[in-house]
């Protein structure tokens, strides 16, 4: 019996998600997020606050887009 390919989905990290949920998830994306000036990674107050809020709240678009070379999932 053949198996079928499971496809692989990119996770995707959305403006709408808080600061301490992509950290969580992603913990390579710390370095990328202090680069662009988002420090507030390990603030209290990141796990209330969207990367939306977090940029603009820094003077920043939230358009502003990572590549992803610059935020890798961290290894199982």
């Amino acid at each position: 019996m053949e198996q079928e390919a499971k496809e692989v989905k990119p996770q995707l990290i959305t403006k709408d998600m808080t600061i301490g949920d992509v950290v969580a998830k992603y913990p390579a994306s710390i370095e990328p997020l202090q680069a662009a000036g988002v420090h507030c990674v390990g603030c209290h107050v990141s796990y209330h606050e969207t990367l939306e809020q977090g940029f603009k709240g820094h003077g920043m678009k939230s358009s502003r887009k990572f590549s992803g070379k610059t935020i890798r999932k961290a290894p199982d």
